[in-house]
């Protein structure tokens, strides 16, 4: 909703931006992303689904979506689709924002070993006056490129995660036994706590860096990609390795992450931000060629 909304605020005409916008602040709409397709995954600009003028102007839409996680409880979709499929991929699209009660939308859930559920979204024929555009008609890639800069500062909030299973990591080796003795005598269990303390450390910077560089505006086109992919990499790494340490005291499921429980969500959860908000091979990519100078992967 938050990303929505900043968009809805750069690129929206007035009388959506003012009328949404006063929604989403007062708490009475949520907004969720209508991008990633079954067909064409992290690749936005591969997207099928079709947006295409009717007679009066207005917009009818045909295809699906997938992990539009919270569809089911969003009043708005933000849209991408292809509105001219002659032009190259990246060219040929148009953002639009597409209230979630209109006739011919139809939402499945899918649920992952995350506890979270997620979603399909069917579009069949949904008409959309063309007020609901978001930016230029095939422009969506600058609407893109500026969602993508908020996502790039998106690294902290998988840290947090991190963040969080690592500490109740270290408040369950301070009292925990082996052999009877203290676990933080073990020279490997101490290291291996300390190794996850210096991951999330130097995610923190990382992330830090990130979300200075764009609160002040500084290009950074790799600084985000750098700590999004370092802060999921190593979410998942120590996860799996703090999941071996504290087993089996690990093993044991509990929602709402008592204790040591959070190690065994956090192993679950870390596996998704790999892929949320661009996925790790992406973000290389992005790297390679921003910061490192290399070719086009």
């Amino acid at each position: 909703t938050n990303s929505v909304a900043q968009l809805v605020m750069r690129f929206a005409r007035s009388e959506i931006r003012d009328r949404v916008l006063g929604e989403f602040a007062r708490g009475e709409s949520l907004g969720c992303l209508g991008f990633t397709e079954p067909s064409c995954g992290s690749d936005l600009f591969a997207a099928k689904t079709r947006a295409e003028r009717d007679a009066g102007g207005n917009w009818l839409i045909n295809g699906q979506k997938i992990f539009t996680t919270s569809a089911n409880l969003a009043q708005y979709c933000f849209l991408l689709a292809r509105t001219d499929p002659a032009k190259p991929k990246h060219a040929g699209i148009t953002i639009f924002l597409v209230p979630m009660n209109l006739p011919g939308i139809e939402i499945q859930a899918v649920h992952t070993l995350q506890d979270e559920r997620t979603n399909i979204v069917f579009l069949t024929d949904v008409k959309l006056g063309d007020e609901y555009r978001i930016g230029e008609i095939d422009g969506g890639m600058h609407v893109m490129a500026t969602m993508l800069e908020i996502e790039h500062g998106s690294g902290d909030h998988y840290r947090q995660g991190h963040e969080t299973m690592v500490r109740r990591a270290v408040e369950w080796a301070r009292d925990a036994q082996r052999d009877g003795q203290p676990l933080l005598a073990d020279r490997d269990a101490a290291g291996r706590l300390a190794r996850a303390m210096v991951h999330l450390e130097v995610s923190t910077m990382l992330c830090r860096r990130a979300i200075w560089a764009m609160a002040e505006k500084i290009p950074h086109r790799y600084w985000g990609p750098m700590a999004k992919l370092f802060a999921t990499e190593f979410y998942q790494r120590d996860a799996t390795d703090l999941m071996d340490l504290a087993a089996p005291d690990s093993l044991m499921s509990d929602r709402h992450g008592h204790g040591v429980a959070q190690i065994e969500i956090g192993y679950r959860q870390s596996i998704g931000t790999t892929i949320y908000g661009g996925t790790s091979e992406v973000q290389r990519s992005l790297i390679a060629e921003q910061a490192l100078g290399m070719p086009k992967s």
